[in-house]
């Protein structure tokens, strides 16, 4: 069964250079999440969410929560599980909403609790993009199903190398950085991601 691609981006990239980067790989992203979103001023942001939300992919902020405002087809990720039930109501919409989580069960628990759409375990293997992260115990990666409903996402070190020790994991797709934005020929990459 194929995964689901989730490309993580910064959105600091100058929106041309980034269009031309995505455009050959954009209609095969699953879900899209940017980051650096507070280095950009809010017109440059909202044009980057419109151009993005009208491509196949779903897209999220990362813990900018005031970006939100900005386009109503736009979720968010955390770093922790949060109760965005007020900020929904603010809104006036459901947000669509993921969190990182790393060995701690009852982090994805709390998740499945509040409603979240997804979990992103990290870091799966060691990375320079995602050196914040804890390595997690694939044990705790089988262990995610009896706890948490939503879709399941690696993320951390995987390329088209790493992702064959995946197999037999029960898991939706992999989150990437650098295996996309730094490959010479992202489309093969990513349909070797898949």
């Amino acid at each position: 069964m194929e995964k689901q691609i989730y490309l993580i981006v910064d959105a600091s990239i100058p929106l041309a250079d980034l269009k031309l980067k995505l455009k050959e790989i954009s209609p095969f992203l699953d879900k899209i999440q940017l980051y650096n979103t507070e280095k950009i001023n809010e017109v440059e942001l909202k044009s980057l969410l419109d151009w993005l939300t009208n491509q196949s992919a779903q897209c999220f902020i990362y813990e900018n929560k005031k970006a939100l405002g900005l386009n109503k087809k736009v979720g968010i990720h955390l770093d922790e599980v949060e109760d965005l039930t007020e900020l929904e109501s603010q809104l006036q919409r459901k947000i669509n909403k993921g969190v990182t989580v790393g060995n701690n069960l009852e982090k994805l628990k709390y998740a499945e609790k509040l409603g979240y759409d997804y979990i992103s375990f990290c870091s799966v293997f060691p990375t320079k993009s995602a050196n914040v992260c804890e390595l997690v115990d694939f044990e705790n990666i089988q262990k995610a199903r009896e706890f948490f409903s939503g879709e399941i996402f690696l993320a951390g070190g995987i390329n088209e190398e790493t992702k064959q020790k995946l197999t037999g994991l029960n898991y939706t797709g992999v989150a990437v950085i650098s295996a996309l934005m730094d490959a010479e020929n992202p489309l093969e990459t990513l349909q070797k991601l898949k």
